[in-house]
């Protein structure tokens, strides 16, 4: 069976930021095999929202939000990891607040 990676160090819960104030979104995970694992950030397609579209190019342990606006209040954050196998951990959602 597909080894499930482990996510170690979550995600800040939330984050308050003012309109432009760019951050990174950072997160740690093993798997027991010492496979390699990838990243994949997420963010939501609606505030406050459940369902989630792919960020281009976020594929790092971290990531950097960029310019924040006030458009984003509310939206949510979150990251997919996935061992070489294919197994994936999601980690707990991220909450942005834009001022």
């Amino acid at each position: 069976s597909a080894v499930v990676p482990t996510i170690t160090s979550q995600p800040i819960s939330s984050t308050s930021k003012f309109e432009g104030q760019s951050f990174t979104l950072s997160v740690s995970a093993v798997v027991s095999d010492s496979g390699s694992i990838s990243y994949q950030w997420q963010k939501s397609t609606t505030a406050n929202g459940t369902t989630y579209g792919n960020i281009s190019n976020a594929t790092g342990i971290s990531t950097s939000i960029p310019n924040p606006t006030t458009g984003n209040n509310n939206y949510n954050y979150r990251v997919v990891v996935t061992a070489d196998g294919g197994a994936t951990a999601t980690s707990d959602p991220i909450k942005l607040s834009v001022s």
